[in-house]
């Protein structure tokens, strides 16, 4: 895969998890874009609603990259998660770590799963 390719894959997998423990829409757009920007993106386009997100960017000197995911379910809301993917995202925006790092990172993130009632 290419640096692009693992970008995709990894905001797609941050937004993901932020829609599936109760993060707002706006949240979610903002955060991909932002993180898309840091790592050079000269323009992004995202769409997401809670079934689904719809990514294009494009980086310089590339031909633009889209990508869709569909979210098939949500769980419950769990803020102090989401407030930790907010805590990572920001420090992806600012210290731009190896792309290819970026999910193993996300997966580490400690996440309460709570039993429904």
């Amino acid at each position: 895969m290419t640096n692009t390719q693992y970008l995709a894959d990894f905001v797609l997998n941050i937004g993901q998890k932020m829609l599936n423990n109760g993060a707002e829409i706006y949240r979610v757009e903002d955060t991909i874009t932002r993180i898309c920007n840091a790592y050079g993106a000269i323009s992004v386009d995202i769409f997401v609603i809670t079934s689904s997100i719809v990514l294009t960017f494009q980086m310089e000197g590339e031909n633009p990259h889209t990508q869709t995911r569909r979210i098939f379910y949500q769980q419950r809301t769990d803020l102090d998660y989401l407030n930790s993917l907010n805590e990572f995202s920001r420090k992806i925006c600012t210290s731009t770590p190896d792309v290819h790092t970026l999910n193993s990172a996300l997966e580490h993130i400690p996440h309460q799963y709570y039993p429904s009632r």
